[in-house]
């Protein structure tokens, strides 16, 4: 796999970010499973909400 190197510099330091270099599926593939993780979170974070206040609520 290709990397694309993408070098930050800081005053503190300096941070080198290898982002692979991707085919459009592959790139689709990995934005909807990004997306599938991001409702997962959302969710639990909601569920461990209404469990919160049912808990507090009596």
């Amino acid at each position: 796999m290709e990397y694309r190197r993408v070098i930050q510099e800081f005053p503190n330091g300096t941070n080198i970010n290898l982002i692979p270099i991707l085919t459009p599926e592959e790139e689709k593939a990995r934005h909807q499973r990004l997306n599938d993780a991001a409702v997962e979170l959302l969710l639990a974070q909601e569920r461990a909400h209404k469990e919160k206040q049912m808990k507090t609520a009596t």
